[in-house]
């Protein structure tokens, strides 16, 4: 049979691109790596070096939260706080909450802080990460635990010496 319409000319043979590779016969970076092996020990180093830079982001944000909270705390600054309400006040860019007791018998005041810091990594964007922490606020000053404690060792040892425990040599 004789072929119909007009012939078919033959167009210079390209070599078609392989699997992996781009147009211009190039293999990417990425694909390169892992067939030599190492893509995967590249990726899991970046992801933990993306991990401890969020980690110390937020260790850097928690410490400035906790001067920021315990500078209100000592300058009696307590209402923009808002202890013990069970409400959320926001410090800076974070939602916190803040409650306090009192011990009686260690005389200090025992605050408490809990809430939601936000960190922003390239990665993720941002995301929350809850935060914990605590102050001891002293109820009496030194002062009066230095007239508490009385004198020292002296005022036991001549305690003792009134006994007659102590023995002469």
């Amino acid at each position: 049979m004789a072929p119909r319409g007009k012939p078919k000319t033959e167009e210079p043979a390209v070599p078609s691109p392989r699997r992996g590779m781009d147009s211009t016969g190039n293999i990417p970076l990425n694909l390169a790596m892992e067939k030599l092996g190492l893509g995967t020990a590249f990726r899991n180093k970046k992801l933990a070096e993306m991990a401890a830079e969020r980690k110390a982001k937020l260790a850097q944000e928690e410490a400035i939260l906790e001067s920021i909270i315990v500078d209100k705390i000592c300058s009696k600054d307590w209402d923009s706080l808002l202890p013990n309400s069970g409400k959320s006040t926001k410090i800076g860019t974070h939602n916190i909450c803040v409650r306090y007791r009192k011990d009686d018998v260690l005389r200090q005041r025992i605050w408490e802080w809990h809430g939601h810091v936000m960190i922003y990594d390239e990665y993720d964007g941002y995301s929350p990460d809850y935060v914990y922490g605590n102050y001891f606020e002293p109820l009496v000053s030194d002062e009066e635990v230095k007239l508490e404690m009385g004198v020292g060792l002296g005022t036991m040892i001549s305690g003792v010496e009134s006994i007659g425990i102590v023995r002469e040599f």
